[in-house]
Parts: structure tokens; C-alpha cells; sequence
């Protein structure tokens, strides 16, 4: 009768963890609307992913982006190592807030690959496809919205 309260409570326990990290999972950004344009967004909130980005791809479409998520804010730098494709790296505050912009970052060719760096704390940094940024009238102050 014990064993069988145990195994009950193994998985209430086991079903609210696995149903909280749903609902975290459910908080992540599809879409991140910015300057009246969207991109289908793929979330990266780990080290490993935030280390591996868009390395060893062939592309990104028009449309689509990489949204990093940082642990906090800080002064994040990014790089283009093992990335084929020029990219527009926006970087952004606590509150979505744009703070620094890169367009057209060339793929690094040889090492040493320069570090691009904001020079301002941000939280986010969205990546999307070289030259996006020459269409849309984005500064820094504009606002970002998640859905």
C-alpha cells in the first residue's frame, strides 16, 4: 500500500514538473514583430545553442530569424565564425527595446573573426538575414513585440 501511495505521488510529482516546463516552453516567442515586419523565430536559451547559433548553415530565408535569450542583461558580443551568409544582428534591452544595430555583418573568412559588440547591456538579439535591415526604418529606441 505504501509502494502504490509512492508511485502515485512519483507521478503527480512528475506530471506538474513536466506540465510547468510546458507552460515555460508556451512563453517562448514564435513571431517577433519589428519596424511592421515579423520573422518566424527560432529560440535559443542555452549556452550550447547560443555557442552554436546559425554555424554550419546554409541560410536564412527572408522572413525567418534566431532569437537569442540571454540569462541577464549584459554586453554580449557575437562573431561569424563557421556562418556562410551575411547577417543583421539586432540587439535588445529587458523591455525589447532596440539598443544596437549591425547590418550586413560579412561571414568571417579567417581567424581571427572579429567580435561585434554592442558596447550597451541587452538581453535579446535577434539575427536575421543580411540586408533585411536596409527595407525597414529601424532605430535604436524602436520597440519589439513578441508573440
Amino acid at each position: 500500500m505504501q509502494n502504490n501511495f509512492l508511485a502515485r505521488l512519483s507521478l503527480a510529482v512528475g506530471l506538474t514538473v513536466g506540465l510547468a516546463g510546458l507552460a515555460c516552453a508556451g512563453d517562448a516567442p514564435s513571431l517577433v514583430c519589428i519596424s511592421g515586419k515579423c520573422f518566424q523565430v527560432e529560440v535559443v536559451d542555452t549556452t550550447e545553442g547560443r555557442a552554436q547559433g546559425l554555424m554550419g548553415r546554409s541560410g536564412i530565408a527572408d522572413g525567418k530569424g534566431m532569437w537569442f535569450v540571454f540569462p541577464e542583461p549584459g554586453v554580449y558580443g557575437f562573431w561569424m565564425k563557421n556562418v556562410s551568409f551575411p547577417l543583421d544582428m539586432i540587439w535588445l534591452d529587458p523591455d525589447y527595446l532596440v539598443v544596437h544595430v549591425e547590418k550586413n555583418v560579412p561571414p568571417c573568412l579567417q581567424d581571427p573573426c572579429p567580435d561585434y559588440n554592442p558596447g550597451v547591456s541587452a538581453l535579446y538579439v535577434l539575427e536575421i538575414a543580411g540586408g533585411t535591415l536596409d527595407h525597414l526604418k529601424l532605430r535604436p529606441g524602436d520597440r519589439a513585440k513578441l508573440q
